[in-house]
């Protein structure tokens, strides 16, 4: 990946200088903190080492990078990851990362940014949709369900910081940590 921490040779594959006893030299594909090597997977921080992960398949994908606020999100096809630790109850097939919507449907007057400002080159806001409800990944380890919002969007209305979701008649502010989940009702449809 790029990374200083990893080297290889003919023999060896090194993280931080130390040879990893269960890796080959060779391929190594990184997700968030996992890498794969051959058919095997490890997961990988700078304070616990190298560990083999036998119950994650080597199948990874990258659903969103972690930055310095939020965990990665790595799907191995059956579960989904937060930080490398497995999201119980969670199947990779029901699960869909969520991207800002403007214009908001159902609200066409709704002035709103086409896309949420990102942090570094990390988006600013993690959310998915599970069936019928939404998880919003507040930091590295604080996952707020919403449930039963089959219609969820989010968005960025122009000239304000806030960003909000709108389900059917109700409003959630997002980038509020105290928000309620149960979301504020309304009626009609927003304008400006």
């Amino acid at each position: 990946d790029g990374s200083p921490e990893w080297a290889q040779d003919s023999n060896h594959v090194y993280y931080e200088e130390n040879s990893i006893p269960d890796m080959t030299p060779g391929d190594l594909t990184f997700a968030g903190p996992f890498v794969v090597n051959g058919k095997k997977v490890f997961q990988f921080d700078s304070i616990d080492g190298v560990k083999l992960r036998q119950d994650v398949r080597p199948s990874l994908k990258l659903l969103a990078a972690g930055s310095t606020y939020y965990g990665s999100l790595v799907s191995d096809g059956q579960r989904i990851y937060l930080n490398g630790k497995s999201l119980d109850g969670l199947h990779a097939a029901d699960f869909q990362m969520l991207t800002p919507a403007c214009p908001v449907p159902g609200h066409p007057e709704l002035q709103c940014l086409p896309s949420i400002p990102v942090t570094g080159s990390t988006p600013r806001f993690h959310l998915a949709r599970v069936g019928n409800d939404v998880l919003h990944f507040l930091s590295h380890d604080k996952v707020v369900r919403i449930v039963d919002v089959p219609d969820f969007s989010f968005f960025q209305p122009v000239a304000s910081d806030r960003v909000l979701g709108i389900s059917e008649q109700r409003l959630f502010f997002i980038n509020n940590y105290t928000y309620s989940p149960e979301g504020v009702s309304f009626r009609g449809q927003i304008r400006g």
